[in-house]
């Protein structure tokens, strides 16, 4: 008896003890101290068709913002629920007050994170409401019907780490109440998952789908398989058929478009083994003027598929094609010519995420590694939006100076150090943070007894040794 009492009285005191440690962090509130213009990956950006200011971005570990002045301010509004990773966002061409998430970044990144189905907001992102699909993973596209806002696809490729959860091609015409997995014609082995997705403009009952197998693995990526393709629906989605005329086989990641005022034409961008030549089929860059019945190979171009795979065709102008890689190259000959049309210094390298003014031919906004950015000229002239902070630390760290400065190193934009406090009345400023290095920033070591001697490193084993007074970097390996 007294061994049961002693028993209670501890664990009493333990939940006691734990009550307590809770209620001692209930004051504690998180702070940003910058660095205040630090963008990060972009995955996907949706624009009302009538009025390009009203903006959508989605970031791949940062939630959904919004802008209702074309990016001269930024609105978080994403960040009170279950996942900030995004895959992909769709706004509804009807209202633009309607706007679906799909959660769970769908590049292949060792780093990226996961999510948990789809939201769904009414009321312009002031609340959303989960739909379902909790274990889709990653989603790489969301497509709401043209004629039936009720009517909804979602292309979820999957589990990046294993075969469990959902994969595959669902579809709800209840706006999101119940969902059906889309089967007939289509990969449904556990292992294929829906890479991408486009829908005939002018008749929603046609739809194109790009199917993919992928798994990684701590030490490699299999990136590809004999299920994946690009499958072809007539009939709302009921029955698929694959299209192989002129494809090659295997195939792993795959992106789609369709040009708006003539939907027989169709661009693919498709990963396979490397060809040299285009008499031979592999990866590159697919056309086809006949709503995918054949298909030409019409550039041999595709960097780091696993990664990108994005391609677009401008609403106005068919042979005005490009592709979202490493480099924004871009072709006025339907893809058979390319050049790169991201030199100008407003933009960022790494693109994954555009949007097209149906509206003027000339004006679209760029999703890269480093935010986004906005052209009414076609490229000649970006406006880079960095504005919002949603850069991703690998690692961070702080040094023993008086107030304390954290250090950490950025995926794709370099290493920064930042004030942890300012005796400036005007709070931390961007004058009190550090640019060390360029690259994907990774650890930051300081010396304990030397504040200013900084060991700093980035991808590739490449280090460096940074003097936190003068500013002066050394690269030492």
């Amino acid at each position: 008896m007294r061994c049961y009492l002693f028993s209670a009285v501890v664990l009493l005191a333990t939940f006691q003890f734990a009550f307590s440690q809770v209620h001692l962090s209930d004051d504690l509130q998180l702070r940003n101290i910058g660095p205040a213009n630090q963008g990060g990956r972009i995955v996907d950006i949706e624009a009302d068709r009538n009025d390009f200011k009203i903006v959508y971005t989605a970031v791949a570990s940062g939630g959904v913002w919004k802008s209702v002045n074309a990016g001269t301010t930024w609105e978080p509004i994403f960040d009170d629920y279950e996942t900030a990773s995004i895959g992909d966002i769709a706004l509804d061409p009807k209202n633009n007050n309607v706007l679906w998430v799909g959660t769970g970044e769908a590049n292949n990144r060792n780093s990226v994170s996961w999510g948990n189905g789809v939201y769904k907001t009414n009321d312009g992102g002031k609340t959303f409401q989960h739909m379902g699909l909790e274990s889709t993973h990653q989603i790489a596209r969301v497509i709401i019907n043209s004629e039936d806002s009720d009517d909804v696809c979602v292309c979820a490729i999957g589990h990046l780490w294993g075969y469990s959860g959902e994969r595959g091609l669902f579809r709800t015409q209840d706006g999101g109440e119940t969902w059906k997995k889309i089967t007939r014609g289509l990969p449904d082995d556990g292992k294929t998952g829906c890479t991408d997705l486009v829908v005939d403009p002018q008749n929603p009952k046609v739809m194109y789908a790009a199917f993919y197998h992928r798994l990684r693995k701590p030490w490699n990526f299999n990136s590809g398989g004999e299920e994946g393709g690009i499958y072809k629906s007539t009939n709302g989605g009921r029955s698929w058929k694959k299209l192989e005329d002129g494809l090659p086989t295997p195939t792993g990641r795959i992106g789609l478009a369709i040009y708006e005022k003539d939907p027989n034409i169709l661009m693919a961008l498709v990963e396979a083994k490397r060809s040299t030549s285009l008499d031979t089929l592999g990866s590159g860059v697919y056309r086809s003027e006949d709503a995918g019945k054949t298909w030409k190979y019409v550039n041999l171009y595709n960097n780091r598929p696993f990664y990108y795979s994005q391609i677009r065709i401008n609403p106005h102008d068919d042979q005005r094609v490009y592709l979202l890689t490493t480099r924004f190259m871009t072709s006025v000959d339907g893809g058979k010519t390319l050049t790169n049309g991201s030199q100008d210094q407003e933009v960022h390298g790494d693109f994954h995420a555009m949007w097209l003014d149906p509206k003027d031919k000339d004006r679209y906004y760029l999703g890269a590694d480093k935010g986004m950015s906005l052209t009414h000229d076609h490229g000649q002239h970006f406006q880079l939006y960095d504005n919002f902070a949603i850069g991703q630390f690998y690692r961070i760290n702080y040094d023993m100076q008086d107030p304390y400065y954290v250090l950490g190193g950025f995926q794709d934009n370099g290493s920064y150090a930042t004030a942890s406090f300012s005796r400036d009345a005007r709070g931390i400023l961007n004058d009190s943070n550090w640019k060390m290095h360029w690259g994907d920033g990774q650890n930051a070591n300081i010396n304990p007894n030397d504040w200013t001697e900084v060991y700093t490193s980035m991808e590739n084993g490449s280090f460096f040794k940074y003097n936190a007074k003068t500013h002066f970097i050394k690269r030492i390996s």
